[in-house]
């Protein structure tokens, strides 16, 4: 009698178990799973980082362009570098400044790979050549600094990179009024949008 007692509890709390795991693995923002496109062989993002990807505890907050809020879903928040690094889930990677030149080669080169990273609609006219060929879609969500200052909603998408230069980071940037790309180099405590790239 005593052992089918146990034997019962014992089913009970693996029961009890399984539905703990399950319930956890269904926690919204536990599963990192964003949108992707493929492109020269490479997974990437199909859109910006936004609030509702971040694992919950990361420590990881981001910011609202203008504190804009209303945009984040599609327009993604603003990391810092160290925030970019510290949000990458596991299996992903924030690309190299090499992994983006491919990209830009696989698209024509820097002076006309941001024609078919850009969306169509969205940026302000003129919006330059594009036409998202690539599937990236990349949006104009613009960027800012470390005083809470912000700068080029709608005009221009700035992307950090996972290699640096004197102590900067290499930032593609895309702008409305050409289809070229331009590398800047940023301190990391600026704000950027971020994509990931599949390991």
């Amino acid at each position: 009698m005593r052992s089918n007692h146990l034997k019962c509890v014992v089913l009970f709390c693996f029961f009890l178990l399984v539905i703990s795991v399950q319930m956890i693995a269904s926690t919204p923002g536990m599963v990192f799973n964003p949108e992707t496109v493929t492109i020269n062989g490479l997974v990437w993002m199909k859109q910006n980082l936004h609030p509702a990807m971040l694992a919950p505890g990361s420590g990881v907050t981001g910011v609202s362009y203008q504190n804009q809020e209303n945009i984040d879903e599609a327009y993604g928040y603003l990391y810092t570098y160290n925030e970019a690094i510290k949000a990458c889930p596991e299996g992903w990677h924030l690309p190299t400044i090499e992994e983006w030149n491919q990209l830009f080669d696989f698209l024509g080169g820097v002076q006309q790979a941001g024609a078919s990273l850009k969306t169509v609609e969205g940026w302000q006219a003129p919006n330059t050549g594009a036409n998202n060929l690539s599937g990236f879609s990349a949006l104009p969500a613009g960027g800012g600094d470390d005083h809470n200052r912000f700068d080029g909603f709608g005009w221009s998408a700035h992307f950090w990179s996972n290699s640096a230069r004197s102590g900067k980071i290499f930032v593609p940037s895309l702008m409305h009024d050409t289809a070229a790309v331009y590398i800047l180099e940023l301190p990391s405590e600026m704000h950027a949008s971020v994509r990931y790239i599949k390991d």
